[in-house]
């Protein structure tokens, strides 16, 4: 997932918010990512914080 977070925290994580970019674009260096993201049209999944709180429900329930 591509997860939106502000500019400067971004640098602070190394980018690894634009972690579907990565998969896409496995030999980019992590300062490469955000100009790849915005080349390609790049979309957000969901912010941050809001998949940082979704962990705290625990597991999914498959079946």
């Amino acid at each position: 997932m591509n997860l939106r977070l502000p500019r400067p925290l971004e640098a602070f994580a190394l980018n690894f918010n634009l972690h579907d970019v990565h998969h896409r674009h496995p030999g980019l260096r992590w300062f490469e990512l955000r100009d790849t993201f915005v080349v390609d049209d790049g979309r957000y999944h969901l912010g941050w914080f809001s998949a940082a709180a979704r962990q705290l429900r625990g597991p999914i329930k498959i079946g």
